[in-house]
């Protein structure tokens, strides 16, 4: 019995996995955490360009000037590193937030 209650108390930890919602347009996009990595939904595979775009170039350093004039560091890392397009998500309280966006319609945050 004690087993039992145990396991039941612990399901929510395991499914505890946090999730943000964003929405590009009319796209609707979840993203969540992937070994460290915030990317959507699709990408649990590990196959998709923004996991592995960002774990090749995870280190990969940028030239300082390219964040003069007060730039997003993540806008330009995602242009200049990870070959990415920058849209600008909102979540649901109407924020914006800026993804990088691939070829393969994966995102990264």
């Amino acid at each position: 019995m004690i087993a039992l209650l145990f396991i039941i108390l612990s399901l929510p930890l395991a499914w505890s996995q946090e999730f943000k919602f964003y929405r590009v347009g009319n796209l609707k996009i979840i993203i969540h955490q992937v070994d460290g990595m915030w990317v959507n939904k699709s990408c649990e595979n590990k196959k998709c360009l923004a996991f592995v775009a960002g774990k090749k170039n995870l280190d990969k350093a940028m030239d300082s000037k390219l964040l003069l004039g007060g730039k997003n560091p993540r806008a330009v890392r995602c242009k200049t590193v990870l070959n990415g397009v920058v849209v600008i998500a909102l979540d649901k309280n109407g924020n914006q937030q800026s993804l990088c966006q691939f070829t393969d319609d994966s995102y990264l945050k």
